[in-house]
């Protein structure tokens, strides 16, 4: 197996609705239950941003990353929606649960706001144009983005705003550092001293 070097991630705020776009041929999510209903918001949709964080993976094909986006989403509890993904792109229904390394004791008792997650995989060519690649694919581009699907119930707005980026942010840097680690090759066991 080859061992396909990590370059470092990054993370951005963007100040839209994500709308990440992939081009690049990749195995469909597997389908998700029907769709439930809306969700129910008491104290308002979040704001339309989301943070994104994203990795230039090398000499990743795109199936072997397309798994691991798979497998990933699952073990961390995300179902992906069939009706909102598409080929290269992978959108979850909202997700009620903080991400590893949360400390949830600041704002314990307020609601959880629900997470929805999007992972973008593209292939670039060896000129590092996205898209489909038309010379020899030399990188794949993986983007996560998450958002906030409602407002954080605190009466402090400002507390309400840090705990949903903080959501934000830790989630998309777990979703992204668990599909990298999925894709890591296995380390050699330790080697055993003579006896």
């Amino acid at each position: 197996m080859r061992h396909l070097p990590l370059l470092p991630l990054t993370l951005l705020l963007l100040l839209a609705a994500p709308a990440l776009r992939a081009q690049t041929p990749v195995p469909a999510a597997p389908a998700a239950p029907a769709a439930p209903a809306a969700p129910v918001c008491p104290r308002g949709a979040a704001d339309d941003r989301s943070i994104l964080v994203g990795a230039d993976v090398a000499l990743a094909p795109s199936a072997l990353l397309g798994g691991a986006v798979d497998s990933t989403l699952v073990r961390l509890g995300f179902a992906v929606s069939a009706e909102e993904s598409r080929l290269g792109q992978w959108v979850t229904r909202a997700a009620h649960r903080w991400p590893a390394g949360v400390d949830t004791a600041s704002w314990q008792g307020a609601a959880h706001p629900g997470v929805q997650v999007v992972v973008d995989v593209t292939a670039a060519d060896s000129a590092g144009r996205a898209g489909r690649a038309s010379g020899p694919t030399t990188t794949t581009k993986l983007q996560v983005a998450a958002g906030a699907v409602c407002r954080v119930a605190l009466a402090d707005s400002a507390a309400a705003e840090e705990v949903e980026t903080a959501l934000e942010t830790f989630t998309a840097v777990e979703v992204a550092n668990a599909i990298l680690r999925a894709l890591a090759p296995p380390k050699p066991a330790a080697a055993q001293p003579p006896h």
